[in-house]
């Protein structure tokens, strides 16, 4: 509340001074209606406890202008929640780091409701994708909004309209209607909506057809909501790419899954690269979308790619298969050197994507949370060796994760000696003349999780307290 008195109070004598000075200065409604249009700025911003009485003066004020109380009174309402606010000495809170998290679930179910309610209260916004588009302009997916209504009635949403192919699928008019149904309905229902995200893969070349794209959908959505998108570290080349973030109020780097599958799923030298560069490129707020996920790829005896693993599982086997992931500790340490050297313009992050129980490509939502909330990752890997019946001197070796986080096992172990001659499974390799348990492409293991890694037989038994 406002310590010179009641905030309301205030307010309610500023309403007349407030339209007066609309009618007798033109210019002065233009640089207020600026303020509300560069919402790189408020973006950042949340109402403090402060502001409840500021903030309700401002609606009242707001309904009255939407009933055409005041004179332009469609082109008056931004400015006039701007000024009332300030006029009533309601100053906003800068949220000094963000955190958002991408919700990619076509369909949701209670583990989503679950893993929504588990998640860091550091969480700022849920990113959820609503919509798609095939690169011939089909429509791939909508998403059922019931869901969302319920476990999402007090958080603040980022709906994300997806468009696949490298050249733009459909018209802004296309777009802008699907977004402004899904906005109006989330609205309807009391959850807080605070921007549209557009994530389109567009071609390097096609980077300034696709600003004058995204300049039509802002013009044609609401006054306070934001238009955000995803960038591609590629872009940086394009010419007309300043033209493309002016033309947004914020957008989002993705530093993942950009490389050839062979360069891994990301690479932490280049992605700090490509923050600085992109920082550089423009004023404009952003934010660096991180992985949390894992792909298995299976690739066949020339090399190439037999199947790739995401968001569903694949029940196909490979003899060689790797894993692309980012490990939990390496990504801690990567998002804490980024805040020490973090440029003006960085916002925050965005995680891709929300953990749900089912989701066997994803870390746990305990690690993500610690990731969020910058606490250690920690991890307790065992190399577990079980004697195929007792008395036997074979024995079926398997990697568990005792910690409470997530991590890689690792891509050797030695193996006791008299213990060398075996087989291994799931990518792991015996080598017999180092005596050593070996895997080319180490993968996650959830905490408790375990997976095979072969046999081997024991001259002599498994060395005791090692078993």
């Amino acid at each position: 509340m406002n310590p010179n008195g009641s905030g309301a109070l205030q307010s309610i004598h500023a309403v007349s001074g407030v339209f007066d000075l609309w009618q007798a200065d033109k210019s002065t409604r233009a640089i207020t209606g600026k303020m509300w249009r560069d919402r790189n700025m408020l973006n950042s911003f949340s109402k403090p406890e402060s502001c409840d009485e500021e903030i309700m003066m401002a609606q009242i004020l707001d309904k009255a202008l939407a009933r055409g109380f005041a004179p332009d009174a469609l082109t008056q309402r931004p400015a006039a929640l701007m000024l009332i606010l300030l006029l009533a000495g309601c100053q906003p809170v800068s949220h000094d780091w963000q955190q958002d998290i991408y919700i990619w679930q076509r369909s949701w179910g209670a583990s989503s409701a679950q893993a929504i309610d588990g998640l860091s209260p550091e969480i700022v916004r849920h990113r959820i994708l609503v919509g798609q588009w095939g690169a011939a302009g089909q429509s791939e997916f909508q998403l059922d909004l019931g869901p969302i209504l319920e476990a999402l009635p007090s958080r603040n949403v980022v709906p994300v309209l997806r468009l696949d192919g490298s050249r733009l699928p459909v018209s802004p008019r296309q777009a802008l209607d699907r977004a402004l149904e899904v906005i109006t309905a989330l609205r309807g229902a009391g959850v807080r909506v605070s921007a549209l995200e557009v994530d389109h893969d567009t071609a390097t070349a096609a980077v300034g057809d696709y600003a004058v794209w995204l300049q039509a959908v802002r013009d044609g959505l609401p006054a306070d909501l934001a238009l955000w998108v995803t960038t591609l570290p590629d872009w940086r080349h394009s010419p007309e790419i300043t033209m493309l973030l002016a033309s947004v109020d914020a957008y989002t780097l993705q530093v993942h899954a950009v490389l050839g599958n062979r360069e891994g799923l990301m690479d932490m030298g280049l992605a700090r690269q490509w923050v600085a560069d992109f920082s550089a490129l423009s004023d404009t707020g952003f934010f660096v979308a991180l992985p949390t996920y894992q792909l298995r790829a299976g690739l066949d005896l020339a090399g190439g790619l037999r199947f790739l693993e995401a968001e569903a599982p694949v029940p196909a086997r490979s003899a060689d298969e790797r894993f692309l992931f980012v490990s939990p500790a390496g990504l801690s340490e990567w998002v804490a050197a980024l805040r020490r050297s973090r440029p003006d313009n960085l916002l925050g992050l965005a995680w891709f994507r929300l953990p749900i129980a089912e989701d066997r490509a994803n870390i746990s939502l305990g690690t993500l949370n610690a990731l969020v909330e910058g606490r250690p990752i920690q991890a307790a890997l065992e190399l577990l060796a079980e004697p195929v019946r007792v008395g036997a001197m074979t024995y079926d070796l398997s990697w568990v994760n005792h910690g409470p986080h997530d991590a890689a096992w690792p891509a050797e172990a030695a193996l006791p000696a008299g213990c060398s001659t075996g087989g291994g499974a799931n990518g792991f390799q015996i080598d017999r003349s180092a005596e050593q348990l070996r895997h080319s492409r180490p993968g996650l293991l959830r905490p408790e999780d375990r997976i095979g890694a072969g046999w081997v037989r024991c001259v002599a038994g498994w060395p005791k307290g090692e078993e």
